[in-house]
């Protein structure tokens, strides 16, 4: 599952919520992914 998304550019990190479908709401499996 890839609902958090990053890219580095230049020594900064940007996350991007990607769960359009739940109004990037946090869940259980996001906060694993994120932590």
């Amino acid at each position: 599952m890839a609902a958090i998304r990053t890219e580095t550019s230049d020594a900064v990190l940007t996350i991007t919520l990607d769960r359009p479908d739940a109004l990037n709401a946090f869940d259980r499996a996001m906060k694993d992914e994120l932590l």
